[in-house]
């Protein structure tokens, strides 16, 4: 802008700054693992903002310098990585080497300029003239899109870190742009006062108090976030989806195992446990350390609907396994055993403090707790209004699915019912109810 000329490229480029390609600063992706341990601290002659952002994480790894980069990127103290800390020095930079640029106070620069900016101006009581002042705006306006560019550029490296991915992201990963991504949405508003700042350095004090520079440097941040802001909530919105999915594949993995039918397996064991089983602890482990590492920083809102899908997400894969091929056989011992598990998930879900969470798993608890109920015959033949208040989850057409997989249990299994309190029935008999349940549906 102004009358930089063609010379001023030159210079402009030595200090990192393209007019045409603002992104181009970023040749290291902050997003990558690249940078020393020393690159997390800032200067202390930088933006107040940057300053408490670096004390912030001075203060939580005082130690920090002597660090692995790779040990410090996720989880930190605070709700962003190092990623966020480079990308805010970086265009901080990137608007004092603007405004520099285009004020010419450098000597070295060879820029020339119809006013003489910094403090010479703030000490001039005389208001721009017309001339200086349409410069002044076209400068202004300049730095402000180099500085939308410059967030629209950090915001596509995000985009392209999850569009552009191999095989499926780590949760930590997800989370790590999610947090990332929600804050760099705030920058617009953040960079508002470093902007301004540059402005009046720019403009000179006594024009930038003016309603002349007033109307200058509103227009000039009007530009910026125009585009990037909701650029960032878009990169975020997505690496929050990616944490859903993922966190939703996992436990699927988790559960993989859940599909067996081998006798002496989950759905056919053959003899009554007391307790859950090693797969339910598996499960609630990794969900616990999930939550108090990986998903700790999240929005509370965002922590609560992952807790849901977690224990939604549980209930109906094993509610599919029970209803689908994928179990092709069961005992009355399977069900029986089964009811553990669910009472075990049920003191995980009371455990997590979210508000309903054990109503997740309403329909397993009320159909096994029906399928086991000893007076499972008369309920069904006899009196299904006191079985539909006593289990109000329980979907007919499943309980009729799941009687009709139910084999016989062997003399062993036999030998074991009389300390259980479970209904004795047999394959001819569980079809029927199973009959009877169906045409009730």
């Amino acid at each position: 802008g102004g009358e930089g000329g063609e010379g001023g490229g030159a210079t402009a480029a030595a200090m990192g700054v393209n007019r045409t390609q603002s992104g181009s600063m970023f040749d290291l992706d902050p997003f990558n693992d690249g940078g020393s341990a020393g690159d997390l601290f800032l200067d202390a002659n930088v933006d107040p903002l940057l300053r408490t952002v670096g004390n912030m994480l001075a203060n939580a790894a005082p130690q920090a310098d002597s660090v692995a980069p790779e040990a410090m990127r996720y989880p930190l103290t605070l709700p962003f990585t190092a990623a966020y800390c480079k990308t805010v020095r970086a265009l901080h930079r990137y608007i004092v080497h603007c405004a520099t640029y285009n004020v010419g106070h450098d000597a070295k620069t060879n820029v020339p300029s119809r006013f003489s900016g910094g403090a010479a101006a703030a000490e001039n009581s005389s208001l721009l003239d017309p001339d200086a002042l349409a410069d002044a705006t076209q400068q202004c306006q300049w730095i402000a899109r180099s500085l939308e560019q410059g967030l629209l550029a950090v915001a596509r490296l995000l985009q392209e870190h999850m569009s552009a991915r191999d095989d499926r992201f780590s949760l930590s990963k997800a989370c790590q742009l999610y947090l990332d991504g929600m804050n760099l949405a705030l920058l617009p508003d953040r960079f508002a006062p470093v902007l301004s700042d540059a402005m009046m350095y720019l403009l000179g004090r006594a024009a930038a108090s003016s309603a002349a520079g007033q109307r200058v440097m509103d227009a000039a941040l009007a530009i910026v976030g125009g585009e990037s802001r909701a650029a960032f909530e878009t990169a975020a919105t997505r690496a929050r989806d990616l944490i859903f999915e993922t966190l939703r594949q996992e436990v699927s993995e988790l559960l993989g195992t859940l599909g067996s039918n081998t006798e002496g397996g989950l759905w056919l064991p053959g003899a009554p446990v007391s307790d859950a089983r090693p797969w339910v602890l598996d499960v609630t482990t990794f969900l616990r350390v999930s939550f108090m590492t990986k998903l700790t920083y999240l929005p509370s809102d965002v922590r609560e609907s992952l807790h849901y899908l977690a224990c939604s997400h549980i209930n109906t894969e094993i509610m599919d396994k029970l209803t689908s091929g994928a179990v092709e056989k069961l005992d009355i011992f399977g069900l029986y055993n089964l009811r553990f598990d669910v009472t075990a998930l049920e003191l995980f879900a009371d455990e997590c403090g979210v508000t309903g969470l054990k109503e997740c798993f309403s329909e397993l608890r009320d159909l096994l707790g029906l399928l086991t109920n000893p007076d499972l015959d008369a309920l069904v033949q006899e009196d299904q209004k006191l079985m539909e208040r006593q289990y109000p989850h329980v979907v007919k057409l499943k309980a009729a699915t799941i009687l009709r997989k139910l084999q016989n249990l062997n003399a062993v299994g036999q030998a074991q019912t009389g300390g259980v309190n479970i209904p004795l029935l047999d394959r001819r008999q569980a079809l029927r109810l199973a009959r009877i349940l169906a045409e009730e549906e």
